[in-house]
């Protein structure tokens, strides 16, 4: 009686789940020391999240155009969504940018559901201006470090910062 229990166990199709990363059974789950409700949630906050930068392009590429002073906002193409750049707490946006001397940027933006913005307002606030403050401090103390070149930044109360090298454009 036990081993005709087995054999249908083994004969028995395993459900899983996708999580960003991975697909989890509930064994998997069982056995996780994360929190299974919150990974199987993740893919779904990130299409979200996702499908929102993807209708606003055209403000991404005004707010591009402004951070390097670029003659119009037309001037700046954000990349389709099959050439983003998802990271585990990031995503990278490419922008082609016509008749400038910058001709490419990435724009990276923090991912609110990685980042606890949902249960913590003000997360994603935090982690741009501490990086932006990293960003300054290795400019300042260890400039023969290679990094990617800080334009600028904004927050979600509509604050804009920008370099020096390229002042905010605010007339359009």
């Amino acid at each position: 009686m036990v081993s005709r229990k087995f054999l249908f166990l083994q004969n028995v199709r395993v459900m899983k789940k996708c999580t960003l990363r991975k697909e989890v059974s509930l064994q998997d789950a069982q056995f996780s020391e994360k929190n299974m409700l919150v990974e199987l949630d993740l893919p779904k906050r990130q299409q979200e999240f996702f499908t929102y930068l993807n209708d606003s392009r055209h403000i991404i590429a005004t707010a591009v155009a402004r951070h390097i002073n670029a003659s119009r906002p037309p001037s700046c193409e954000v990349s389709p969504r099959n050439k983003w750049k998802p990271g585990s707490f990031n995503v990278c946006i490419p922008v082609d940018v016509a008749d400038h001397p910058i001709q490419r940027v990435m724009i990276r933006f923090p991912l609110p559901h990685k980042v606890g913005e949902l249960h913590f307002p003000g997360n994603v606030d935090e982690k741009l201006v501490t990086e932006a403050a990293t960003y300054a401090w290795l400019d300042e103390h260890c400039p023969e470090v290679p990094k990617p070149q800080l334009l600028g930044y904004a927050l979600s109360n509509g604050r804009c910062v920008s370099c020096q090298a390229y002042p905010i454009d605010t007339s359009y």
